[in-house]
């Protein structure tokens, strides 16, 4: 059985990752009350480190600028592409809230979505599931902020799955189709021969 190595955090450290760990002395725990996009970086850069990502998350490389990208030190402010972003009314891993921050992190153009449900059921919410809404609305570079509660108040309200509204932002946003890549070598069978290995 894997031993788990305790981490000694400061009292100080302590404090700052109990606003966005749910534990600080386990081996499991969940990130909360980060935009999705932080997230996203924080484990990006925790798969490149030999940091824990509790480590990395105090030492906060990215708000920090020690962030590098091909030996490149970045931030989310030097993000000039436009961004699509989308939280759930419901969820408990990442509040709406938190990820609408994303607009206090870059001046590029971002499109907030807000979808009812939950962490997966908001997410996972194809066309044709009965009972779902969306509200969706851009921001575009260089017009101000708007905080998440006259966001809330502006956007319009659309019925059904907002997939549909993503696919459009895609194809605005992308070029024309390609032919797909070809296929590398193709996985054995179900369950795979990692189950045999000894």
């Amino acid at each position: 059985m894997p031993v788990y190595h305790q981490e000694a955090f400061t009292p100080e450290e302590t404090a700052v990752l109990g606003r966005f760990f749910t534990n600080t002395d386990l081996p499991v725990f969940v990130l909360i009350n980060l935009p999705e996009v932080v997230k996203g970086a924080l484990f990006a850069r925790y798969s490149r480190s030999s940091k824990s990502l509790r480590r990395l998350f105090l030492d906060n490389d990215l708000s920090a600028g020690r962030y590098a990208v091909r030996g490149r030190r970045v931030a989310l402010s030097d993000i000039r592409l436009p961004l699509f972003a989308v939280g759930t009314t419901k969820d408990h891993v990442a509040p709406w809230r938190s990820v609408y921050k994303v607009n206090l992190y870059t001046d590029s153009e971002v499109t907030f979505l807000l979808t009812t449900g939950g962490h997966n059921a908001g997410i996972v919410s194809e066309p044709g599931h009965a009972g779902r809404s969306y509200q969706v609305m851009a921001r575009m570079h260089d017009e101000p902020y708007v905080d998440p509660d006259a966001w809330v108040a502006q956007a319009p309200r659309h019925e059904g799955s907002w997939w549909p509204e993503w696919q459009l932002w895609l194809a605005r946003h992308s070029g024309a189709p390609l032919a797909p890549p070809p296929m590398g070598t193709p996985l054995g069978e179900a369950p795979g021969e990692y189950v045999l290995q000894r």
